[in-house]
């Protein structure tokens, strides 16, 4: 019965009918059930075009299904890009991931190192919390000028 023509108002009745939620200035699907209806939608609508591409191809990845991923998480002495918490299965690596523009990912890889984001995973208290597998350190820049992306990866702790 609603009148929606904005994205705004779009957005702003999702929320209201609990379809997201909204924290801190930044609006997400609120539980696992919405995301795997979202997750189908994206997968079954070639007319998203380039989002409709990536969901397709993100099944290969699927990090969703094995890890907790949190987005500018408390770390060590700053807050992190992303972190990709071992959800299932703690020997899997644990993923510390610094996102860099007109910088290198050398650097991305040296804040990591110097603001020891990876206390978030070392200093895990009892077993069922313990993670026991690799934690690797993911650094990605972004040239402005070129468009180009360059990814290097590094294990902090094997």
């Amino acid at each position: 019965s609603m009148n929606l023509n904005t994205k705004d108002e779009i957005f702003s009745s999702m929320v209201v009918y609990g379809f997201l939620s909204y924290e801190n200035g930044k609006v997400s699907i609120p539980n696992k059930e919405l995301m795997d209806r979202f997750d189908e939608m994206l997968q079954r609508e070639p007319s998203l075009g380039y989002v409709y591409r990536l969901a397709r191809a993100s099944d290969r990845m699927s990090a969703r299904d094995r890890y907790r991923v949190e987005r500018e998480d408390k770390a060590g002495t700053g807050y992190v890009d992303f972190i990709f918490y071992p959800e299932t299965d703690k020997s899997l690596d644990s993923i510390i991931l610094e996102l860099k523009v007109d910088s290198s990912p050398e650097e991305a890889i040296r804040q990591i190192k110097t603001r020891k984001y990876d206390l978030r995973f070392r200093e895990r208290i009892g077993e069922e919390q313990k993670y026991t597998g690799r934690i690797l350190a993911v650094g990605i820049s972004y040239n402005k000028k070129t468009k180009k992306h360059i990814c290097r990866v590094e294990v902090l702790q094997d």
